[in-house]
């Protein structure tokens, strides 16, 4: 994949945070400058070039999947509400699942619509704060618990090509009713995900080590 063949179309985000008690779903699509066109350009070139990419096939009644079947980018906003609402309920049902942004977003990659779901979990890192207080400046460090991922490969994304429905996915395991589950694949998408290039390299290593 060429990273400079991605040409993103439109882009919308919400914030999904468990602890608000309901998702902060926006109206309005990003006004992509050229930084931020760049930031999610490169998230996407990284999932998409990754070797822990696992290629899925929807089961026909995915809520999701009849979804995308109507899809029409000039419905972008209120088709990302319905699919980061019902992500949210998901979240907000299992405490594990880390809060996040989320991303909807429509590129062409060789003349082909592709639609893209990234999910920004949120990173804890110390920032600076200034204020005032009888007169006097006051600067201070703070944690803040809700930084987005810059240069490093997201964990969970889902990229899906329109035109042929495939869907590609990277995503973590988290509690579940107790169990560690691929929700973002079994509970969200509601597809059935292949192994990933990365986890067959594995499994074929660890044979061959217990065959030496």
């Amino acid at each position: 994949m060429e990273k400079d063949e991605i040409i993103i179309r439109n882009a919308i985000v919400h914030i999904l945070d468990s602890s608000v008690g309901i998702p902060v779903l926006s109206d309005t699509v990003l006004d992509l400058s050229p930084d931020l066109n760049d930031f999610i350009r490169n998230h996407i070139f990284k999932i998409a070039s990754g070797d822990d990419l696992k290629r899925c096939q929807f089961h026909e009644d995915s809520y999701i999947y009849g979804l995308l079947k109507e899809f029409k980018e000039e419905n972008l906003i209120p088709f990302s509400h319905e699919i980061g609402s019902y992500l949210y309920t998901i979240m907000n049902q299992n405490i594990d699942i880390p809060a996040a942004d989320f991303i909807v977003v429509t590129y062409q990659y060789q003349s082909q619509m592709h639609l893209a779901f990234l999910k920004l979990n949120y990173k804890e890192t110390f920032i600076h704060l200034t204020g005032e207080a009888d007169g006097y400046n006051c600067n201070d460090i703070i944690k803040s618990k809700a930084t987005l991922p810059s240069s490093s490969r997201l964990t969970e994304a889902a990229i899906i090509n329109l035109a042929e429905m495939e869907v590609d996915i990277i995503e973590k395991k988290y509690e579940v009713n107790g169990v560690k589950t691929n929700y973002l694949s079994e509970l969200f998408l509601q597809c059935h995900a292949k192994m990933s290039s990365k986890t067959k390299l594995q499994i074929v290593t660890k044979a061959v080590e217990q065959i030496n």
